[in-house]
């Protein structure tokens, strides 16, 4: 039966870690971690959609956050982020609102820095076009005052 679970773990590419406790009943907790992949190549998706970066960050903005705990986790573990059924009541996304995918939240961040950036780099040409029209006035007020 080992065997059989450590060719299993293997196949899954899986590590596992061995941890002791004290706390634990048998003394002993496993916690098994895999590879944080996404598949993300183009040529496995289909029904490809532009998205309106504003858009997505104004739901980001109106998306409540909250600081939590899972039901079940000891007192001083605590997590944040938004709740499944917010995140698919504002997006749409995932197959249920009880779970959000890492690759939903992860590509509503990034589209999100997409607006951010955007929206900075206009602020940016617009305060440089108000210095060089501020320098302007204060150079026709000196030279008036000549």
């Amino acid at each position: 039966m080992v065997s059989r679970f450590a060719t299993w773990l293997g196949r899954l590419k899986l590590c596992a870690l061995l941890l002791t406790t004290s706390a634990a009943a048998s003394g002993i907790a496993i916690l098994v971690m895999t590879p944080h992949k996404i598949i993300s190549d183009r040529a496995r998706k289909e029904r490809i959609t532009p998205l309106d970066p504003q858009n997505m960050l104004d739901k980001v903005m109106a998306l409540p956050i909250h600081e939590w705990s899972y039901t079940g986790d000891r007192s001083h573990v605590r997590h944040v982020g938004p709740m499944a059924q917010d995140f698919a009541a504002s997006f749409g996304l995932g197959d249920d609102d009880t779970h959000i995918h890492l690759v939903d939240s992860s590509g509503v961040a990034l589209v999100a820095i997409q607006a951010l950036a955007a929206k900075t780099q206009a602020q940016e040409l617009e305060l440089q076009a108000l210095r060089r029209e501020v320098a302007s006035l204060h150079a026709q007020s000196s030279s008036a005052s000549r």
